[in-house]
């Protein structure tokens, strides 16, 4: 376990895992990369569902495009298809489908979240009982295809600010960072939320590679190699982005869920309690 406090990365093995040194690594490092939290009968199940949902909801969406019927509810739901969830394209779009929209993905995430390693740590960081936001979590698709620009952001600029208490919970679900799509992330705790939004953004909440690599440094940007099955932990004021090469050969699922305590102030946000 002192592996994990005298290195620069803060990687630990899910057995070792305990409330005392997942709060030490969050403050010193606002990110903890941990192995194995999921066991591989659950990371397999969760892969198919993944697969499964995308598959689903990009079929129907072509078919209601046509002037189909939604169908297969269970997977994605038919408000997903409805012209006032037409943002729900726009996430599709960045390899996002929320939770909200995604009956069997979100109960069947939550039960994985809550008997893990990670549940009691996170508490005891909160202080109490937390719920997974199935309006900010999300099954997601890095496609190697997809002509997005991945972008340096914060989640606090569009998770409640600077002030706001979260934990994600970002769960591979295949192997990803070298022959997929992985994440750039910084391992740096940060007093504030750097400025975003700036010209030639394509979201809002973008912090420009300028910015980051000038404050943080590039030669401090750290791009872990995840087998399926590990997590990465992080608050809302952790930088990070999809880390993606033209030399990449495979797409990567992966669930992002985000955590919050059950506080009145985020009694709109939590619709899954993990208990």
């Amino acid at each position: 376990m002192l592996d994990a406090l005298e290195t620069p990365y803060p990687i630990i093995a899910a057995k070792d895992l305990t409330p005392a040194l997942f709060e030490t690594l969050m403050r010193r490092h606002s990110c903890v990369m941990v192995r194995n939290l999921i066991g591989m009968a659950d990371t397999l199940n969760l892969r198919a569902l993944a697969a499964r949902t995308f598959e689903i909801y990009d079929r129907t969406f072509a078919e209601t495009e046509a002037g189909g019927a939604p169908s297969e509810a269970d997977y994605v739901t038919d408000d997903a298809y409805k012209e006032s969830r037409r943002d729900m394209a726009n996430f599709r779009r960045f390899g996002s489908l929320l939770l909200s929209s995604c009956p069997m993905a979100a109960g069947s995430i939550a039960p994985v979240l809550s008997k893990s390693a990670m549940r009691s740590c996170v508490e005891a960081y909160f202080g109490g009982p937390i719920g997974l936001s199935l309006n900010s979590s999300s099954v997601r698709l890095s496609e190697r295809t997809a002509s997005v620009r991945r972008v340096f952001h914060q989640d606090g600029n569009f998770l409640g600010g600077f002030d706001a208490e979260t934990i994600n919970c970002w769960i591979a679900l295949d192997p990803c960072g070298s022959v997929a799509p992985g994440m750039e992330v910084f391992p740096q705790r940060l007093p504030e939320l750097l400025p975003a939004g700036q010209a030639e953004a394509v979201v809002p909440w973008e912090i420009s590679e300028e910015t980051v690599y000038s404050r943080l440094g590039k030669e401090n940007a750290w791009i872990p190699e995840f087998s399926p099955g590990d997590a990465f932990l992080f608050d809302h004021t952790h930088v990070h982005r999809t880390h993606f090469t033209e030399k990449m050969t495979r797409d990567r699922h992966a669930f992002e869920c985000w955590m919050f305590p059950i506080k009145e102030r985020y009694r709109k946000e939590l619709l899954a309690w993990l208990g």
